[in-house]
């Protein structure tokens, strides 16, 4: 089935690459959970991690076809050329893997084609912009936002106050507020200066 939609979306000249990208998204779950022999394989590999049959392997069709829609969407610019290919192939993966596990958990009680591939445009829409882009969308969000969203106690549990919350000793509230403002800080500075903070090489 694979095979197919590469020779089909090689063929196709009407569609940009990043539609291309959101079909196969939907199409491949599609195959996925059609096919019981297929998604029973999946299931075992979940179960069975040290077999290592889920990890990323370049002669699987899957992957081929992922990375060849990836790389064209950083040719025509739908995603940003800062995000390299084998990052953007592992984060549509994860989306995948992460639908069919939801869509197991209920039971098939929706449409995980329609479901995935709005994800998958939430996600090629954050990639159209560099890193230090989006980070800047996240300082102007908490800029505008009500102070009261981040000083909440959103812990604590007991008559009157928000249910499903977890157990908090009394007296202690929610410290978001100051731990968004240094995460803020934090993001906003070169990624150099981050990277050094962090340890990991540039």
């Amino acid at each position: 089935a694979y095979l197919t939609l590469e020779k089909a979306y090689l063929a196709d000249t009407a569609r940009t690459a990043r539609e291309k990208l959101l079909d196969f998204v939907g199409q491949s779950l599609r195959i996925c959970t059609g096919d019981s022999v297929l998604y029973k394989a999946f299931i075992h590999a979940m179960k069975y991690p040290e077999q290592k049959a889920l990890q990323r392997n370049e002669h699987r069709i899957y992957f081929r076809v992922l990375a060849e829609l990836v790389a064209l969407c950083r040719q025509e610019g739908s995603i940003h050329q800062a995000y390299d290919t084998d990052t953007v192939v592992e984060y549509l993966v994860t989306l995948h893997r992460g639908m069919l596990l939801e869509w197991r958990i209920y039971e098939g009680a929706f449409d995980i084609a329609a479901r995935g591939m709005t994800m998958a445009e939430i996600l090629l829409r954050g990639l159209e912009k560099p890193e230090e882009s989006n980070i800047r969308r996240l300082v102007v969000f908490t800029a505008k936002c009500p102070l009261f969203l981040f000083t909440t106690p959103i812990f604590e549990k007991g008559p009157g106050k928000r249910p499903n919350a977890v157990d908090k000793p009394a007296g202690k509230c929610n410290t978001v507020n100051s731990s968004l403002s240094d995460s803020v800080k934090f993001l906003t500075k070169p990624r150099k200066e981050r990277e050094e903070r962090e340890g990991t090489p540039t």
